[in-house]
């Protein structure tokens, strides 16, 4: 976990955990991320755009398929 840097390592690893079949490590990996940029946020609030593909958009699809409506609005 140390080692993950960037979005796109997050992505990595959460998605060598989908081809596993494990999707709460899944979604884990990807709230890591969430988090992170939580916790770097600035000043500005800038987040990154929610552009199809990245953690964000990610875990929104998971969060609908699920129908959580909490977790829905927190990442939107």
């Amino acid at each position: 976990m140390r080692r993950l840097l960037t979005e796109e390592h997050y992505l990595e690893l959460a998605h060598y955990w989908k081809e596993k079949g494990d999707e709460k490590k899944y979604r884990e990996i990807l709230e890591k991320w969430v988090t992170k940029l939580s916790q770097e946020r600035k000043e500005d609030d800038y987040f990154p755009s929610n552009a199809e593909g990245d953690v964000l958009h990610k875990l929104l699809e998971l969060y609908t398929r699920q129908k959580d409506d909490r977790n829905t609005h927190r990442i939107l």
